[in-house]
């Protein structure tokens, strides 16, 4: 929760600058608040940060495996299978491999 206190007042640190006098310019040149907007595209990118994350370890660890034809939707189907909860538990790579997940560990057989 946001508190008032002297460190707010001071210029110094690029977060108050940010807030006294970049804001503001923001909303004066497009007339309106901006605040609330840039609050929720904050909270989206944080949480995306940990799929973002995922994507790439998993890009990387097929990339090692020498999975041809890397695609973000090759990629979101092997990610799908990290969800525990889901009955799917087998997805199609290139050449006639899978990846599955057995006990809890997904695995290229």
């Amino acid at each position: 929760k946001f508190r008032e206190d002297a460190s707010n007042k001071n210029l110094a640190p690029l977060r108050n600058r940010i807030r006294h006098r970049v804001i503001p310019e923001i909303e004066k040149q497009l007339g309106r608040n901006v605040r609330a907007t840039i609050w929720r595209a904050a909270t989206i990118a944080a949480e995306e940060e940990p799929i973002a994350v995922q994507r790439g370890m998993l890009h990387k660890w097929l990339r090692a495996r020498d999975v041809p034809d890397l695609s973000f939707d090759l990629v979101e189907r092997v990610r799908a299978l990290l969800d525990l909860a889901s009955r799917v538990a087998k997805t199609n790579l290139p050449q006639d491999r899978h990846v599955r997940r057995r006990a809890g560990q997904i695995f290229i057989e």
